[in-house]
């Protein structure tokens, strides 16, 4: 048994990296995995800067004041991050704006502002114009009152110096790691899903399976396939991972506000790994079974897109729990469940203290889960490979599984 899964998963397995685009497709992980690993030394050395000589330019503002009880020289104290230009004509203001000679406009009103910008831009949301114009009209506001601005802004500002002192587990802290994996595995389970699922779909195309399947058993030839498209995958993957460690170490220091390496909690990591593998082996049991359903290369993407659909609900229940918090019981019921529990449950683990009881019941039922989806998948790979003509169902699949299993009853 070992000698036949041996040999035919070394056979594809070298098929597998033979292709030119599993080499090219290597060589661009490591490249892309390296640059990434640059990304923030390139980001605070020129975007960032970029960015805050924008923001601390001086900008030229063009005002035309149409309410008698505002003080000029008291309002321009509110815009002392302006160059201030006083105009009377609104035309001429407009026309400055148009022509670059201003950055901005406004016309103050007793009860408005409106306000003048050539192009409008996602930066000016939450403008620092408006908040001094408001804040200039709240202490004219309050003054009028009898209420003293300058002590009002100092009670203001003596509040409580808070600070939250972590007694489960920071998942602030692990944020970073956490989404990177997920969209690795993401990746990871529809590249190679996909793969699987049509070199199982071409092998039938050119008519070589019967021969596999009278010399082989079926269970051998679909756990070969899967353990070489396995291997290949976790070579990528390394690749990957060696490039971006090689840049992490010439950029460490720039990583550091982000996330490090070391820090990494190690439940995390074992939970990513074991929960990984299995739901990668079970995904691709599927692929696997939906390859063998259709006879032709070109029927591939129709017949796995029932498989591609679960794996993006995976993928979005994942984010769910990442982003709303993973203590609901949602996001529990999704950590036990196989289809998601690969996603999902290593999430937990990395935001949440879970027992390593409950870790190990949900590996234990994403593990049974695997090994029934290979057993029917070896089923159907059975009867779909040897089967010529329309594209099988699921459907039709399980009719004629239980056909057949009620002929071998018969006999």
């Amino acid at each position: 048994m070992l000698n036949k899964i041996k040999l035919i998963s070394s056979f594809e397995f070298k098929q597998l990296i033979k292709n030119k685009s599993y080499k090219i497709t290597t060589v661009i992980f490591f490249v892309l995995a390296l640059l990434a690993a640059f990304a923030p030394r390139l980001i605070q050395g020129n975007l960032f800067k970029s960015i805050t000589e924008e923001l601390n330019k001086t900008q030229k503002l063009g005002i035309i004041i149409n309410d008698d009880g505002i003080d000029e020289s008291e309002l321009k104290s509110f815009l002392s991050n302006y160059e201030v230009h006083l105009y009377t004509d609104e035309e001429k203001l407009k026309d400055d704006v148009l022509s670059k000679e201003l950055d901005r406009g406004a016309i103050i009103d007793a009860d408005s502002i409106q306000k003048f910008v050539l192009n409008s831009k996602l930066t000016d949301m939450g403008d620092s114009l408006d908040g001094a114009l408001n804040e200039y009209r709240y202490k004219k506001l309050i003054e009028t009152e009898g209420i003293d601005y300058t002590k009002l802004k100092s009670i203001e500002a003596n509040q409580y110096q808070i600070n939250e002192v972590v007694l489960g587990k920071d998942s602030k802290q692990n944020y970073f790691i956490i989404y990177f994996l997920l969209f690795l595995l993401y990746m990871i389970i529809l590249t190679y899903g996909q793969i699987t699922a049509t070199s199982v779909a071409k092998e039938k195309n050119d008519r070589t399976m019967e021969l596999l399947i009278t010399s082989t058993k079926p269970r051998y030839l679909i756990l070969s396939k899967v353990l070489a498209t396995v291997l290949s995958a976790v070579i990528q993957v390394s690749f990957l991972f060696i490039g971006f460690a090689v840049g992490y170490l010439f950029n460490k220091e720039y990583w550091s506000d982000i996330f490090s390496i070391t820090s990494a909690p190690i439940q995390l990591v074992v939970t990513f790994i074991l929960f990984m593998i299995a739901g990668f082996f079970l995904y691709l049991f599927i692929f696997a079974t939906l390859g063998a359903l259709v006879n032709k290369i070109e029927e591939v993407s129709q017949s796995i897109s029932s498989a591609t659909i679960l794996i993006v609900l995976a993928y979005f229940g994942a984010i769910f729990a990442l982003t709303t918090g993973s203590e609901s019981s949602f996001v529990t019921f999704l950590s036990y469940f196989p289809l998601t529990s690969p996603f999902v449950m290593f999430i937990r683990a990395g935001m949440l203290n879970i027992s390593i009881a409950e870790v190990a019941l949900s590996f234990a039922i994403l593990v049974l889960s695997a090994y029934l989806i290979y057993k029917l998948a070896c089923d159907i790979y059975r009867l779909g490979t040897l089967q010529y003509g329309n594209r099988m169902t699921l459907k039709q699949a399980f009719k004629a599984l239980r056909e057949d299993k009620k002929n071998k009853n018969n006999e």
